[in-house]
């Protein structure tokens, strides 16, 4: 997974909410090691994307149209199969990063923590390659 040390992390975004996914493109965009390869606002849009660009690091919401987060997972996992997923919820609950963690995702980051740690997360699981880590933050 990991790319030449002047290489970008490539991310793909998958999110229904066009207003986050502009604001978290731009913020990881200003990062010089992060690019933003494409985003996506259905789970089955995210699957031709991850396919078509495979990322380094896929950012998944749970709750979408068509075909939602847990749904997309192993789909994703399948067309971008040395991506990390990191999947990003409104939801801080254990049971919904259970359950993420325990359907391939790679990492979880609560919406509500994204300024602080969703740039942290990305560089951990870009790092574990696809592995998955089960005391995902």
């Amino acid at each position: 997974m990991q790319n030449a040390k002047s290489d970008p992390i490539r991310i793909l975004l998958v999110d229904d909410n066009e207003t986050f996914l502009h604001q978290v493109a731009f913020n990881l965009n200003h990062s010089e090691d992060l690019t933003v390869v494409d985003a996506a606002r259905t789970g089955i849009e995210g699957i031709e994307k991850a396919r078509e660009h495979q990322p380094d690091i896929i950012l998944l919401d749970l709750v979408m149209p068509e075909m939602d987060g847990f749904s997309a997972l192993p789909h994703l996992k399948e067309a971008s199969p040395n991506a990390g997923i990191i999947v990003l919820s409104m939801h801080e609950e254990s049971l919904y990063r259970e359950h993420a963690i325990k359907g391939g995702a790679t990492g979880f980051v609560s919406k509500g923590k994204i300024s602080t740690m969703l740039l942290p997360e990305i560089k951990r699981v870009y790092s574990l390659g696809s592995e998955i880590d089960e005391s995902a933050s």
